[in-house]
């Protein structure tokens, strides 16, 4: 802008770079340079898979501070997956060997061909006409870029921009940076002072007009500190609706502060914190005993195929849905649960009584002060919700059917095989001591599969040893080891 503005409706000329604003957003994460992604983001794949290993769902959102701080992070991460997704791109060649005539891959073809030969032999003859079959390629594909350009030219049109863009590409306008007049008539020439100028100039302008009625500014003052009236809780939205709104999107659209373009929040991957666990097959839809007992007998005759040891630790929950405890319970699921539902669930399971029913005679009432309501529709989930919490190792695999605790392990050495088991064990018996849990461990079974006769090394629990056996039964089916 080579002179200041004499009026708001006067055109001016003028270039804003974005290099500041660029560099700001670099100190929160790396941004490319090329952030519009000029030939596209292909490896898509790869920016889904390194958001999910970044992504920390169990962070808690219990302040303000702690939720500006977790979509401060979620920004940081979905700017770093993109720009490393995006940095080994190249422009892809402008002539595809696919695209061309058949007459000029079998010219192709016959000149490699004859280079191959001429390499072989060194015959003069050889590399007469293998450079006679050069030069006949040459000038083919010399004739077929100017009918492929000929006919991009013909296809350009004004109604779709093909037209302008390719002006604009042939043209190459270079971007001056025009100077700034400040108001003292001194010039502005650097990018910073550039900025701070504008800034200044904005910063004059959003500024109210003069108090001309202080009567009704005392008023306005007064009715806005005033109490709100009372009205309905906003309407909640779901994962679903900012999904239905995300695809909305326009794909060219210019992307915000963070820099975020639709098409990378249209890939953004879906994630989401289940409160039970995968391994938990009990009380599931599609999830039944028989595949449950596919996962383990798979395992088991993996190691048996590969050689291995496989051990195998079944436990006994004593009383699993009897001996509930409901403060725990209530703990569990006020950290999952909205308030209402939360509520709603505390009287659900306080203050419960119960009687017993003989012949024609009922007893006195038994509070219930703990266990889960037996036979009804909510009791099984509860269950699976006081549960899923229950540590899990890398090393071990534990397949779960409600109560049904199976923890296998799989290694070439006995001694690592019961190693990693009576890590998970330990950690086990932590978890059930702090949620009040017992395991019966003369019922449970600890058995070794193998083909070698060797056995894997006994495993306790709470200091008790697991009796090993020669076969266990598991969701009614029996494993022979």
């Amino acid at each position: 802008m080579g002179t200041t503005p004499r009026g708001d409706h006067e055109a001016n000329v003028f270039q804003v770079g974005v290099a500041g604003l660029r560099d700001g957003l670099r100190k929160i994460g790396r941004i490319p340079r090329d952030w519009g992604f000029k030939f596209g983001m292909k490896d898509w794949d790869y920016f889904r898979h390194s958001l999910d290993s970044n992504i920390n769902l169990s962070t808690p959102l219990k302040t303000p501070t702690d939720l500006d701080d977790s979509v401060h992070r979620f920004t940081q991460h979905i700017q770093q997956a993109a720009w490393l997704s995006s940095q080994s791109q190249t422009r892809p060649p402008r002539l595809q060997y696919y695209n061309l005539p058949e007459h000029i891959r079998q010219l192709i073809t016959a000149k490699r061909r004859a280079r191959s030969r001429w390499q072989r032999s060194r015959y003069p003859s050889y590399r007469q006409h293998y450079d006679s079959i050069a030069n006949e390629l040459r000038n083919v594909l010399s004739c077929h870029r100017s009918a492929s350009y000929d006919n991009y030219v013909s296809s350009l049109s004004e109604h779709d921009k093909s037209l302008w863009r390719a002006t604009k590409r042939l043209l190459h306008y270079p971007n001056v940076s025009s100077l700034l007049r400040r108001e003292d008539n001194s010039w502005v020439r650097s990018d910073e002072e550039k900025a701070e100028t504008f800034a200044s100039h904005l910063r004059s302008m959003f500024q109210p007009l003069p108090d001309s009625d202080p009567v009704n500014i005392s008023r306005v003052l007064e009715f806005l500190d005033s109490p709100l009236p009372l009205s309905l809780p906003p309407t909640l939205f779901t994962p679903s609706d900012v999904s239905f709104q995300i695809s909305r999107l326009p794909t060219q659209k210019s992307p915000g502060y963070d820099l975020i373009t639709s098409q990378v929040l249209k890939n953004l991957p879906r994630q989401t914190q289940p409160v039970i666990r995968n391994h938990q097959f009990g009380f599931r839809h599609h999830h039944s005993t028989v595949q449950q007992c596919f996962r383990v007998t798979d395992q088991i005759s993996s190691a048996l195929e590969k050689k291995e040891y496989c051990g195998g630790v079944f436990l006994d929950v004593a009383q699993a849905f009897d001996r509930v405890w409901h403060p725990g319970l209530l703990f569990k699921l006020k950290r999952i649960l909205p308030s209402t539902y939360y509520l709603i669930l505390q009287s659900y399971l306080t203050n419960r009584y119960s009687v017993v029913c003989h012949g024609e005679k009922l007893s006195g009432y038994i509070q219930i002060k703990a266990s889960v309501p037996q036979g009804s529709v909510l009791g099984p989930l509860l269950y699976l919700v006081y549960t899923a919490d229950i540590p899990t190792q890398t090393s071990t695999n534990m397949p779960t059917f409600a109560d049904d605790i199976c923890i296998l392990s799989s290694h070439p050495d006995p001694n690592s095989v019961s190693l990693s088991l009576q890590n998970h064990l330990n950690l086990l018996e932590l978890w059930c001591k702090r949620w009040r849990i017992k395991i019966n461990q003369l019922k449970s079974a600890h058995v070794t599969f193998s083909l070698r006769r060797q056995e894997c090394p006994p495993v306790t629990f709470d200091n008790v040893p697991i009796p090993p056996a020669n076969h266990v039964r598991y969701l009614g089916m029996y494993l022979d080891k």
